[in-house]
C-alpha cells in the first residue's frame, strides 16, 4: 500500500495544481508506521504548514513520530499527533485541514483475533469503532462499514471545497462503492488505480470468506500473473490513472 499511496500523493499534487488548490494543512487517519507522513511532506513539500496524524494507539503513535521526523527533518512544518478512531481527534482539536487520509481496515471482528498483533490490527475493524455512525446493512455485508464511518466523520473537518483521500480494495462491485460515498453526500473522483499481491492473505481471506458465509455477498479476488500480463499487453502501468477502475475491473473480469 505504501508504494501506491506516494504514487497516488504525487498525482493527487498534480490534480491540485491544475485546479489551483494551495494545500497547506493534511490529515492522516490512522497512521501507523508513518510512512504516509513522510510521503506527503516530501511532496506537498514547502507548501505544507500543518500535518495532523493519528493513531488510536498512543504507543505506535510515538514511534510514527519518531519516524517521521527522522525522515523529514530538513522541512519545516508543524506535526501534530492525536490518538482516537477516524477524523474524531482532529475535529475535537478544532483543526480543519485541506484533504485527510486514511487506509481503513475493512473486515469486522469476530472475536477470534488478537489485535495485540500488527497484522490482524491492521486488518480488523471492531465493530463499535463504527457502530454509532449506524452504516446501512449492505455495507456491513460487505466491509465497508467502518469506511462508511471515515468518510463521514472526515466531512467534519475539511475546509470548504476539501477532498477526502480513501484508499479501496476492487474486491467489491464498483458500484458499491459510487453507492457508499454518494450515501455520504461525497462525489467519487478516482486517483490511481491498480493491482498489487494480498497481503496477510490467509487472514484476509478467511475473514472476507467469514462475511460471504454470514451475508451471502461473494468477493472479487484476481490471479496475480494473470493481471500482470494484462498490463503488460495493454501497455498499461501500474499504478495506472488513463484507465477507469470500471473499466479495469471488466477487463480483468476473467481472471
Amino acid at each position: 500500500w505504501a508504494y501506491f499511496t506516494a504514487s497516488g500523493c504525487k498525482r493527487l499534487k498534480a490534480l491540485f495544481e491544475r485546479e489551483e488548490r494551495d494545500i497547506s494543512e493534511v490529515g492522516i487517519v490512522g497512521i501507523c508506521s508513518g510512512v504516509e507522513g513522510i510521503a506527503v511532506a516530501h511532496i506537498f513539500g514547502e507548501g505544507l504548514k500543518r500535518l495532523i496524524v493519528t493513531d488510536i494507539d498512543q504507543g505506535i503513535l510515538n514511534g510514527t513520530i519518531a519516524n517521521i521526523q527522522g525522515a523529514t527533518e530538513h522541512l519545516s512544518y508543524d506535526l501534530i499527533p492525536l490518538v482516537g478512531l477516524f477524523c474524531e481527534p482532529i475535529e475535537a482539536a478544532a483543526y480543519s485541514v485541506d484533504f485527510v487520509h486514511a487506509n481503513i481496515p475493512n473486515l469486522p471482528t469476530t472475536g477470534e483475533e488478537d489485535l495485540s498483533k500488527g497484522d490482524e490490527k491492521g486488518s480488523f475493524a471492531p465493530p463499535q469503532y463504527y457502530e454509532k455512525y449506524n452504516p446501512p446493512k449492505e455495507f456491513i455485508w460487505w466491509a465497508l462499514a467502518a469506511q462508511y464511518a471515515y468518510l463521514q466523520s472526515a466531512k467534519n473537518v475539511l475546509k470548504p471545497g476539501g477532498s477526502v483521500i480513501a484508499e479501496l480494495g476492487g474486491r467489491v462491485p464498483f458500484e458499491l462503492v459510487e453507492e457508499l460515498f454518494d450515501s455520504c453526500g461525497l462525489r467519487v473522483q478516482e486517483v490511481i488505480i491498480g493491482f498489487k499481491e494480498q497481503t496477510e492473505a490467509i487472514i484476509n481471506f478467511k475473514g472476507y470468506h467469514h462475511n460471504e458465509v454470514e451475508h451471502g455477498v461473494q468477493f472479487e479476488y484476481y490471479l496475480y500473473d494473470e493481471l500482470k500480463n494484462i498490463f503488460e499487453k495493454q501497455g498499461l502501468t501500474n499504478p495506472n490513472y488513463d484507465i477507469s477502475g470500471r473499466e479495469l475491473k471488466t477487463l480483468l473480469k476473467p481472471y
